[in-house]
C-alpha cells in the first residue's frame, strides 16, 4: 500500500474508506473519507461526518491511505463505538490484538498528523 500524500489532482482514493486528508487552507491533517454521487461526481467529507470539507469552506488537496488492519480497527473503535472484544470477534482474535492495534493506528496516525501536510 502506498504511504505518501497522493494529489487529489493525481488520483482519488475509492469511495467510503477512511484515509488521512491533506486540507490546503488548514494548518493540521484530518481523518476523512471521499464518497461519489450517482453522477460520478465526489467530494471528501470530515470523519463519518454528512456534511463536506468544502461546505465547511475547507479545501483538501492530497490524501493518503491508512494500512489494514489499522484502518479498519480504528474505524470500527471511533466511528462505530465497538469494544475491543466485539473488534477482536470480528477479526477472530483477542479483545487485547483490538486494543493493541487500535493503540499503533492511533499511534501511527498522531505520526503522520504531526510530521507534516502535503505541500505543492
Amino acid at each position: 500500500m502506498e504511504q505518501r500524500w497522493i494529489p487529489v489532482n493525481e488520483r482519488l482514493p475509492d469511495a467510503d474508506k477512511y484515509i488521512l486528508v491533506s486540507i490546503e487552507n488548514f494548518i493540521i491533517s484530518d481523518i476523512g473519507r471521499y464518497e461519489t454521487d450517482k453522477d460520478g461526481s465526489g467530494a471528501f467529507y470530515p470523519g463519518d461526518d454528512g456534511k463536506s470539507y468544502v461546505e465547511y469552506g475547507l479545501f483538501v488537496n492530497a490524501w493518503m491511505p491508512l494500512p489494514e488492519p489499522y484502518r479498519e480497527v480504528f474505524m470500527w473503535r471511533v466511528f462505530a463505538d465497538l469494544s475491543y472484544k466485539q473488534i477482536g470477534d470480528i477479526f477472530s482474535k483477542t479483545d487485547n490484538w483490538a486494543c493493541v492495534t487500535y493503540h499503533r493506528a492511533r499511534k501511527m496516525i498522531k505520526n503522520r498528523l504531526e510530521d507534516s501536510s502535503y505541500e505543492e
